[in-house]
Parts: structure tokens; sequence; C-alpha cells
């Protein structure tokens, strides 16, 4: 996923082995980095990882679990939901780490942005994004749900849709051979 052109934005999860490694390098080939931070899913058998957000976190194992994935790598730009469909539900807590992000500012030199994945409709992670001033989008296609390239090419085509419409379309997807022999063409 590196190798392919860019720019492109990686998300990494703060758990992952040899980040650093992995991080400068996407950064040597001019991609934007964000964290992919674990966030508590609706189905209880999914386990989000070793640094995650969950529902009923007190404000303070909150701030904990978003300073590990701070201090995962350097040169991240912002955060988006891995898994999430629980915990971007709760206000609460989307507004507690909207305004950790917000707090992450004075060391990063840009602007933070909040990417939603959109794992559930009625997620409230936007709108606490926006509340807390932070640059913010929505996930509009999932390139990869079915790992054929026939479904990653007909979302690429439904992302191209979006974007004529839009302006603009944010796509998601895995680095999954289909996904990534699809983005190179």
């Amino acid at each position: 996923t590196i190798d392919l052109p860019g720019p492109l934005t990686l998300a990494f999860l703060p758990y992952a082995p040899k980040l650093d490694d992995i991080t400068q390098a996407a950064i040597a080939k001019g991609h934007e980095l964000i964290i992919h931070m674990p966030m508590e899913p609706m189905d209880s058998n999914l386990n989000p990882g070793s640094i995650a957000l969950r529902s009923g976190m007190s404000d303070a194992d909150i701030d904990a679990m978003l300073e590990k994935a701070f201090a995962s790598f350097k040169g991240y730009v912002g955060l988006n939901n891995h898994m999430g469909s629980r915990l971007t539900k709760d206000k609460h807590a989307m507004q507690r780490v909207m305004a950790k992000l917000k707090i992450s500012l004075r060391r990063i030199p840009q602007e933070v942005l909040f990417v939603d994945s959109k794992t559930i409709g009625s997620s409230v992670a936007s709108q606490s994004a926006a509340e807390a001033g932070l640059k913010y989008g929505d996930r509009d296609v999932f390139l990869d749900h079915q790992d054929t390239p026939e479904f990653v090419h007909a979302a690429l085509r439904q992302t191209e849709r979006v974007a004529s419409k839009k302006g603009y379309a944010i796509a998601i997807g895995h680095p999954k051979d289909s996904t990534i022999n699809a983005l190179k063409e």
C-alpha cells in the first residue's frame, strides 16, 4: 500500500508492529497518516485490540488510551475509527475524543482532522468533531466489503460518482490484494 502512487491518506492501528519504520516509509512516499483508532463495535464478539476506546470508560481512561495512540507514531494528522459502531453513537465519549484530539494540535504543526468510517448510520462522531472545531469527513464508500476485483472496481466507480456530485469523496479500503491492484490500475 505504501508503494501506491499518492498522495493517499493511510491509517495505522496504534498497536501494529514496527510502526516507526512503516509510517516513516509512508511519509517518505508522500502519504498523509492518520491513527486508525480502535473503538468498541456493536458486536461484543469482535476484539478491537489492546488500545481501544469503549463505552462506559471514564474520561481519564479515554485520555490514557488516546495518549497511547498519539505516542504510537509520529507524523499523523488525525484519527479515524477502527470498528466503533457502539462507541461512535456515544455522544459523551465522542465529545471527549474530539476534545483530546483538539488538544493534540499543540504537538502537530497542521490542523488535526477526524474521519468517521461511518460503521453505523447513527454515529455522532462527525457532529462532535464539528462542535469541537475540527476538520472532519464521513466515509462515502467502502472499497472492499467483498474481497474481489469486481467488487473493488465497482466501489471505485461509485467513489467517482460521489466525487462528481459532491466535489470530493472519501473511500476506505484495506491492504488487500484486490484493493491494492485496483488502486494501481
